[in-house]
């Protein structure tokens, strides 16, 4: 039944996709921004939502688009000037297993200008099998991996992966009983392929240990490769995945292997107690970074009353990025992100436009429920608006775990 559900929703979404967007006359129409989609930024068959709202969360102009390339956002609404700030949502949707995910993002003070917003998603080129033969004796997970695919499992079965880029190179890294942390590269790897992995003999990985603020009774760590500088995710080389819960640890090793893939992204969660609701984050592109980034600030106390999430804050930091979450009896989850610059205390939550309640009937504002909200500090950038420069850039378009930031994350009970 729920297949029947989610095709009928499909059905209704790629007919909406058709249907011409209502106009105003033309002395009404005033262009507000214009956004540029590059990179497959818009799924097919699927389109793009775009509203931009007043501080306060009223709707100035509410708009789709089916196509990248360069788009004008037009006000259709009266209007006799351009407002000097506002908020910018887009909303972009695609399926994700047996559910269609709504992913929404908004931006507030935004000023009037012009942004590219790059895909990261990137189709696959093929795939091929790799099989593991003279397996060793181990402890833990698999960590398999090429560039924009990665699998940690305890399954020694033949692994089918995913091939985004040709020529390509496979990894496969597992901690061994007698030797410890052990690797074997593949170069040359190729679509439509069955290759076999013999693991007799592995090699030794190099290794960086990071240092924690505090000893962590959680915590995170993901180590990614790329083959240049320009870090895209979707070709990101997964190199170690660690994910402890055991004794409270102060420090982690990352391991990775050596003379290969040298420009790197280390992702780190640490964690106190699962007492305790605040987790802190650490993003590093570059350098394997020897120490754990703690940012200087702490959130005092979250509330949502309505449209209205209230934010006491403490300390040094650019942006604050609340979560919202909302499941509908469709087959249909949201996830909602709504940035602020700092030193915002009220967050308004924007008016869901008529194309998305076109779109999605079952969805209001109302519904959404704050899951976690978080203060981000930028390393390399100094303010909000640098961030918002940075990811909409029109020449080299950024995501925002493409850069370098420090955060603490306050949970819902």
């Amino acid at each position: 039944m729920k297949y029947l559900v989610l095709i009928f929703i499909l059905l209704v979404i790629v007919a909406g996709c058709k249907k011409d967007d209502k106009t105003q006359p033309v002395d009404q129409i005033k262009e507000i921004m214009k956004i540029n989609f590059t990179n497959d930024f818009i799924p097919d068959p699927f389109k793009v939502v775009v509203f931009i709202s007043s501080p306060d969360g009223k709707l100035y102009a509410d708009t789709s688009f089916t196509e990248n390339g360069q788009h004008s956002v037009m006000s259709e609404f009266p209007t006799d000037t351009i407002p000097s700030s506002f908020m910018v949502t887009i909303v972009k949707y695609d399926l994700y297993w047996h559910n269609l995910l709504i992913q929404m993002n908004t931006y507030q003070d935004v000023t009037p200008g012009e942004w590219t917003i790059a895909g990261i998603d990137k189709d696959t080129i093929g795939q091929s099998t790799v099989t593991l033969n003279s397996i060793p004796e181990h402890s833990g997970l698999i960590l398999y991996s090429n560039q924009g695919y990665n699998n940690f499992t305890t399954s020694t079965n033949p692994q089918t992966c995913r091939i985004y880029t040709t020529p390509d190179d496979f990894y496969v890294k597992m901690n061994t009983k007698d030797a410890g942390q052990r690797f074997k590269w593949l170069s040359g790897f190729a679509t439509g392929n069955q290759y076999t992995l013999d693991l007799s003999s592995m090699e030794v990985p190099d290794s960086m240990t990071v240092t924690f603020p505090f000893a962590a009774g959680y915590f995170e760590a993901r180590l990614w490769g790329f083959a240049d500088e320009n870090y895209e995710l979707s070709k990101a080389f997964m190199f170690d995945l660690i994910l402890a819960s055991l004794q409270p640890q102060d420090k982690v090793s990352l391991h990775y292997p050596p003379g290969r893939y040298s420009n790197h992204r280390t992702n780190l969660m640490i964690r106190e107690s699962f007492l305790i609701n605040t987790v802190y984050y650490s993003n590093t592109i570059g350098e394997i970074p020897a120490s754990f980034s703690q940012i200087d600030a702490a959130i005092i106390r979250v509330q949502q009353l309505g449209k209205l999430i209230t934010l006491q804050a403490s300390g040094q930091y650019d942006a604050s990025r609340c979560k919202l979450y909302f499941a509908s009896q469709a087959n249909e989850i949201f996830e909602w992100y709504i940035y602020s610059p700092s030193g915002q205390d009220n967050i308004i939550t924007p008016d869901i436009s008529p194309i998305l309640s076109q779109i999605f009937p079952s969805v209001d504002t109302a519904d959404f429920q704050l899951k976690n909200i978080e203060l981000i500090d930028l390393h390399y950038l100094s303010s909000y608006q640098e961030m918002l420069d940075a990811l909409f850039n029109n020449q080299a378009p950024r995501n925002i775990e493409q850069l370098n930031t420090s955060s603490v994350v306050w949970l819902e009970d």
